[in-house]
């Protein structure tokens, strides 16, 4: 009887072998037994969180931390530049909220930041210099708390809105995708229509976080309202909308939040695959071509999300209307901000705010802002008799006349406003009259992308964090 056969007779005993009351089993048995219990415990851990398809938890919650510590000074300048209103504002001594009760409330005047330009740097310095935000204050609306100071300045202890949304986002969006493409059979590892609905669908959930980080980022200091983004969460849905929670859940945020991720998925995956099957780019094989070409259509994308951002921003910082079944003596308490917003007259829709902003606001090309022909107006006078008076044709002279920047001449046409040397007017030409419309809603436009560079350059952050993740599979881990 050789060795093998007597070992292979052994195991057969061992696996065929019967307990019996008081007797121990075999070693070979009991190590059996333990491997097995082991093997269990292992798989129904592993089917545990067999649903998570994301990331490593540890190292996604470092990079999301990292990169909204690196992104907080570009957010904020981002948000106070898509929300400062930079056209004149026609009722300087109280706000007129259309067609529902307002809180009139006497105040001492709010200090607010001055007018921002499109610098990324010379904003950020201006805001570091002032007594309205400080340095500190770029990470506002990134915070779990915001204690006042004695100067009555928002200060904050740490980052957590920022960090959470993407946290979230980042952790849920896979699973999301992959329970889509389980659901519609598809085989694709990263397919155009699953990938933008899984994006839509977690921006539309993980809404009311941007709500509260743009609220947080542009109350003022002077009036805080919100102390942290629980506080703004609660107070929210105690004082806007009809339903509690589901203000946090508003139709205008809602559909807005929805038009934008749309969008921004859906070209972020057109230009990843023209740069990977049209231009044939990879990052393994053409490294200096495939990022420059991500950086050019990236440029594209943030071209055409910018004044869907503002759209939404504005939307955002604007105050619900309180329902009918709210108490008769409810009436909405107007948003402070830190920046000179909108108090004219409200913004009713998403694409109603693109409009308004091209025809009422106007920047320069230093960041401040062409006045509209308010200044008659107070006096008693319109804006139709200043362009009779001052022999125009029509109010779009009259109304770059009256934001001539400071110019000693009273009637100086656009001409002389944007031309080193001036030219000679000639207000009853139809060229002059077409060139001042032009100029007009050419400056509109501009108005629109006052955010664009800091939205780009927070884009490149994450483009650079996103190569860091993919340079190899255990970049972000401790």
């Amino acid at each position: 009887m050789s060795f093998f056969s007597f070992a292979s007779d052994a195991g057969v005993i061992d696996r065929d072998a019967v307990a019996l009351p008081g007797v121990a089993p075999p070693a070979a048995t009991q190590t059996h037994a333990l491997m097995k219990t082991q093997t269990g415990s292992d798989s129904s851990s592993a089917d545990l969180f067999a649903w998570y398809a994301g990331p490593d938890p540890v190292s996604l919650v470092l990079e999301s931390y990292t990169l909204a510590l690196v992104t907080a000074p570009l957010v904020v300048v981002e948000t106070l530049q898509e929300i400062q209103f930079h056209g004149k504002d026609q009722t300087p001594h109280s706000s007129e909220l259309d067609a529902y009760e307002s809180v009139a409330k006497e105040k001492q005047t709010v200090a607010v930041i001055p007018s921002l330009g499109s610098d990324v740097w010379r904003n950020i310095r201006t805001l570091s210099k002032s007594p309205c935000l400080g340095t500190l204050g770029f990470v506002k609306g990134n915070v779990a708390i915001a204690i006042e100071t004695h100067i009555n300045t928002a200060q904050t202890t740490g980052h957590f809105t920022t960090f959470l949304l993407q946290t979230l986002s980042n952790a849920a969006q896979p699973f999301v995708e992959e329970s889509l493409n389980d659901a519609f059979d598809v085989f694709d590892d990263t397919h155009p229509v699953t990938n933008l609905l899984s994006h839509v669908l977690i921006s539309t959930v993980l809404s009311p976080l941007e709500l509260i980080r743009t609220r947080l980022i542009a109350q003022s200091v002077s009036e805080l309202r919100y102390y942290g983004p629980f506080h703004a969460a609660a107070a929210i849905a105690a004082t806007e909308g009809p339903y509690r929670f589901g203000a946090l859940y508003a139709p205008q945020h809602v559909y807005a939040t929805i038009i934008c991720k749309a969008v921004s998925s859906l070209l972020k995956s057109l230009s990843h695959s023209i740069i990977k099957y049209d231009l044939g780019l990879s990052s393994e094989y053409n490294p200096i071509l495939h990022t420059s070409a991500v950086l050019v259509f990236l440029a594209g994308e943030v071209f055409v999300s910018t004044p869907l951002e503002l759209a939404r921003k504005r939307l955002q910082v604007q105050s619900l209307k309180p329902s009918r079944k709210r108490k008769a003596g409810d009436a909405i308490i107007p948003f402070v901000g830190c920046v000179g917003m909108n108090n004219v007259r409200r913004y009713e829709s998403f694409f109603e705010v693109i409009q308004r902003v091209i025809v009422e606001e106007a920047a320069t090309s230093n960041g401040g802002s062409i006045d509209l022909a308010a200044e008659a107006t107070s006096s008693g006078t319109s804006k139709t008799a200043l362009a009779t008076a001052g022999g125009y044709d029509d109010e779009m002279d009259a109304y770059l006349s009256a934001g001539s920047l400071n110019s000693p001449k009273k009637n100086a046409d656009w001409q002389d406003l944007y031309s080193p040397s001036g030219s000679k007017r000639n207000l009853k030409s139809a060229t002059s009259r077409n060139q001042s419309i032009l100029t007009k809603y050419w400056k509109g436009l501009r108005s629109l992308y006052r955010g664009y560079w800091t939205r780009y350059s927070i884009r490149v952050v994450e483009l650079a964090f996103e190569g860091l993740r993919d340079a190899g599979d255990n970049a972000w881990d401790i």
